[in-house]
């Protein structure tokens, strides 16, 4: 027989003992939450100052931080709302620029070229050479030359096929770390 019991809730019921309140507004008040924090000021006309408060909270109170942060309080001055909003970002991108410095951008070297592209290169150049010498040596020493332009060729052609295979693997390889990364962006590109 199945006896009904009172449903539990999972909501734990909470109280403001204890609770910091975080949230201050330019004039001094505290609030527990952001969002009265903003009804507030809106509705009383705090807007008109700088919210240097937060800003010092999101950057943090190190000594380093804090001297940053005067410093710009410093070159912000007393003036309009609109116009520290127009001077705040040149002066926080100026600031940045002068303590952190730019990105040193690195020199790109060409690609490396392989083992076997080299000796691929090396027995372009030898067969080049063997048929010049070819054309101009008579029928008997042609012969010889032949065979070895034949052996060459040979080599060249396996170490060819070998590189043909290993760029298509590559080639594979990519295609599918492109294919999980956005699978939808690699069907797009099939059909363009």
């Amino acid at each position: 027989m199945l006896t009904r019991t009172a449903p539990r809730t999972t909501r734990a019921r909470t109280k403001n003992v204890g609770l910091e309140m975080d949230y201050s507004c330019i004039c001094g008040r505290r609030f527990a939450t952001e969002r009265g924090m903003k009804i507030y000021r809106t509705k009383m006309g705090c807007l008109n100052h700088f919210p240097t408060s937060k800003f010092r909270k999101a950057i943090g109170r190190s000594g380093q931080d804090s001297k940053i942060v005067l410093k710009i309080d410093s070159l912000l001055g007393k003036s309009t709302l609109e116009h520290k909003l127009a001077t705040f970002g040149d002066i926080v991108y100026q600031t940045c620029l002068d303590t952190f410095g730019t990105k040193q951008h690195k020199t790109k070297c060409p690609p490396q070229r392989s083992r076997r592209q080299l000796e691929m290169d090396t027995l372009r150049k030898q067969k080049r050479k063997l048929k010049k010498q070819i054309k101009s040596e008579s029928i008997e020493e042609t012969n010889g030359l032949l065979v070895i332009w034949r052996q060459l060729k040979t080599r060249h052609s396996a170490l060819s096929r070998a590189e043909s295979a290993r760029k298509k693997c590559s080639q594979k390889r990519k295609n599918q770390e492109r294919f999980i990364r956005d699978p939808f962006q690699f069907a797009r590109q099939l059909f363009q």
